[in-house]
C-alpha cells in the first residue's frame, strides 16, 4: 500500500480567459488573472493497493461514481489513469478529497482538486515528474489547475 496525502489552495479568477487555443492540452485562447487563497483549498489522500479491485473517489465524505467504461471517463479517472501509464502498473486507487471551503461556489474547487489528485497520486506512484508535466496532467483534469 502506497498512500500520500496534499494540500492544493484554490484560485479565484478575476479576469477569466474564454475559449482554448489547444483543446487536446486545454491551453487557453488568452491569458487570465487569478489570486490564490492559501487557506482554502483541497486536502487529497491517495492510496494504491494491489488488493483494490476498483478506483474510488470520495469527495466531501461522498463516493463520486466512475464511468465504468473508457470513453466516458470522469476527469479524476483520466488522472488515475495517466500516472498508472506512466508508472507502466496496474494498481487501483482509492482518492479521498475534502474541500475546507463550498464546493461549485465560484473558487475553482475543481482546480485545486485536480491539481492535489495529481500530485498526491504521482508522489504514491514515486514517479518523479517535473513541474511541468505534472501541470500537463493536472490541466487535463481541470484548466485552471495549473495555476
Amino acid at each position: 500500500m502506497r498512500k500520500v496525502k496534499v494540500f492544493s489552495p484554490t484560485n479565484i479568477a478575476l479576469a477569466k480567459y474564454w475559449g482554448k487555443r489547444d483543446p487536446t492540452l486545454n491551453l487557453p485562447a488568452n491569458s487570465s488573472l487569478s489570486v490564490t487563497l492559501a487557506d482554502f483549498g483541497s486536502e487529497t489522500e491517495v492510496v494504491f493497493d494491489s488488493r483494490f479491485k476498483k478506483d474510488v473517489f470520495i469527495l466531501n465524505g461522498k463516493e463520486i461514481p466512475g464511468s465504468r467504461v473508457k470513453p466516458g471517463m470522469t476527469r479524476w479517472e483520466r488522472i488515475l489513469n495517466i500516472l498508472r501509464d506512466l508508472k507502466k502498473e496496474k494498481v487501483y486507487a482509492q482518492v479521498t478529497s475534502f474541500n475546507n471551503f463550498p464546493t461549485a461556489a465560484g473558487l475553482a474547487s475543481s482546480a485545486s482538486g485536480m491539481s492535489a489528485l495529481t500530485l498526491a497520486g504521482a508522489k504514491a506512484l514515486e514517479l518523479d515528474l517535473s513541474k511541468e508535466k505534472l501541470s500537463h496532467i493536472s490541466r487535463l483534469g481541470s484548466g485552471s489547475s495549473c495555476r
